[in-house]
């Protein structure tokens, strides 16, 4: 079974066991995208996927890839709540840091999003999320110490 029958068939188990997650995997269509280099990504309606990455995947890994980004979108972040002039790879790190803060992720998901291995406070959102990412990348501040 390739990659898009195994989605398929994920998203029709929500219909009874994740309602939610079922209505916004409705609402967006799963295109095969060999040329990125994460699992997936969501822009303008659709979510791309790897094959070259979700191939490898055990199915139960690849309904948590789902449901993180299913996460995503009905958070609207990374993809919709950027501050002016962000800075892209803060901006998905700063989105696994907090879906990381609320919903357990299974480790072998986790060690795939980066960020958060970092050890940032609990509770915060998004927003705040990057701006303490941005601080902590951000070269010295020009103080003398």
């Amino acid at each position: 079974m390739n990659v898009i029958e195994r989605i398929k068939k994920i998203g029709e188990r929500w219909f009874l066991t994740e309602p939610l997650l079922f209505a916004v995997y409705c609402s967006h269509e799963f295109v095969e995208n060999n040329s990125i280099d994460v699992s997936m990504r969501t822009g303008n309606m659709k979510v791309e996927f790897a094959p070259k990455i979700l191939d490898r995947i055990a199915d139960d890994v690849l309904a948590e890839y789902m449901k993180i980004e299913m996460f995503r979108i009905l958070l609207k972040h990374p993809y919709q709540r950027q501050p002016s002039f962000a800075v892209k790879a803060l901006l998905t790190m700063a989105s696994n840091v907090t879906i990381a803060d609320v919903y357990e992720v299974p480790p072998a998901v986790k060690k795939q999003m980066s960020g958060t291995e970092q050890k940032l406070p609990g509770g915060l959102c998004f927003e705040e999320y990057y701006n303490l990412l941005l601080q902590n990348t951000a070269p010295n501040s020009g103080k003398s110490g």
